[in-house]
Parts: C-alpha cells; sequence; structure tokens
C-alpha cells in the first residue's frame, strides 16, 4: 500500500534534519506518539501538522506535497545550499578540547537572538578567542580557570534556550612546495533547545576565519 504524501515527507525532513522521533516532539511540541502517528500515515489534526510543519520551518503544504515534488525541492535545495554538519554543544569539554589546538575560529549567530542571548554568545566568543591565545603560556593549573569559565559560558546560553554545535575544520596552506594543516573550530547557535546537529549555508557566501 502506497503512504500518502506527509508520512514520506514527515520522515524525509526528519531524517534530513539528523532528528529522532523524540527530537522532532520536542522541536514541534507535540507528544512522539503523534510522530509515530504521521510517519505511519494516520490522520491528524491540522494544529499538530502545523506544529510539525513550523519545526522544519516549512509549510503544512510543503509536508503534503508529492514525493516527486519533494524529490525535486530537495534537489534545488541541495543545489543551493551545502550542509554543515556539527557535533552539539552540551558542556565545556565540546569546546575546550580546541584551546591550544585551533589556528583560528569563528562563531556564528543563526536566526533571530534576543539581545540576552546575543551578549552570552559573544562573550563566550570572546572567552574562547582569548583562553586560545593564552593557552600555551599557562600552566596546567591554571588553564583550568578558562576551562570552567568557558563552561559556564555554555551553561548560561543553555539557559537562555540557545542551542550550540561545534565542528573542527581542516585548512591546509601552501607555500615554495611545503603544506602546513592547521586547524579552525567552527561554532554556531541557533534560538531553541533541540541539538544542532546541521546547518545549511549558502554556497554562493563566502566563509571567514578570525
Amino acid at each position: 500500500m502506497k503512504q500518502n504524501p506527509i508520512a514520506q515527507n514527515v520522515r524525509a525532513f526528519r531524517r534530513a534534519h539528523h532528528w529522532t522521533q523524540e527530537e522532532l516532539a520536542a522541536a514541534s511540541g507535540v507528544d512522539v506518539r503523534t510522530v509515530q502517528r504521521a510517519e505511519a500515515g494516520h490522520p491528524l489534526s491540522v494544529e499538530s501538522l502545523r506544529a510539525i510543519s513550523a519545526a522544519f520551518d516549512t509549510t503544512l503544504d510543503m509536508l503534503s506535497i508529492s514525493i516527486e515534488d519533494f524529490e525535486r525541492y530537495v534537489a534545488e535545495f541541495e543545489q543551493k545550499y551545502s550542509l554543515i554538519h556539527l557535533n552539539p554543544i552540551e558542556s565545556g569539554d565540546d569546546v575546550n578540547h580546541f584551546l591550544g589546538n585551533s589556528y583560528a575560529s569563528q562563531f556564528q549567530r543563526i536566526g533571530k537572538l534576543t539581545d540576552q542571548q546575543a551578549d552570552a554568545f559573544a562573550e563566550l566568543e570572546e572567552a574562547f578567542r582569548d583562553s586560545n591565545d593564552l593557552w600555551s603560556d599557562l600552566s596546567p593549573v591554571h588553564r583550568r580557570d578558562p576551562e570552567r569559565s568557558i563552561g559556564e559560558h555554555i551553561e548560561t546560553l543553555q539557559s537562555l534556550a540557545l542551542s550550540m554545535g561545534q565542528k573542527p575544520v581542516g585548512l591546509t596552506l601552501r607555500n615554495n612546495g611545503t603544506s602546513v594543516q592547521l586547524q579552525i573550530v567552527y561554532c554556531a547557535a541557533v534560538p531553541g533547545k533541540t541539538p544542532l546537529r546541521f546547518l545549511a549555508r549558502d554556497k554562493g557566501v563566502p566563509v571567514s576565519f578570525v
């Protein structure tokens, strides 16, 4: 029996976001049973479908298109955007292991943040860059202070409902036949509590690191 488009599309959108059914339920504000029913093709209320659509940042009409139109939409998306797979930042340890090992970094805010969220994320960025610059001059004991500070910044951001992800990026510099491999850390933050596992980047936008 052929599944209805909504069931196929909910599953496809969820997998594209690398979400479990539980994470989709948390992002949309419905219960897990509702997500399971949607993917099984059972009828749902319009309110539930709109909530699931909103979690995917799409519309109910898009969630209802045929699988052929959906695949065409995905192909157009992939032509315009590239996906950045991220590791969710859940504690200071997810960032601290980059200290002293990163040549440069980029911290990016995605979406509309409150002033309080933006200020807190800027403080994390400043703490990381200052600590990274001084890392080689610190003794093992004194390195614990910036590690704790970064952990506290991350706890503050989590309390402000900000989700973060990180990804190490390798950069190769070549000069006169020799090459040097450098590590750059990329950190991103978006409003919400759903673990940040990927971002879409416009292929036409250049990337710069500091």
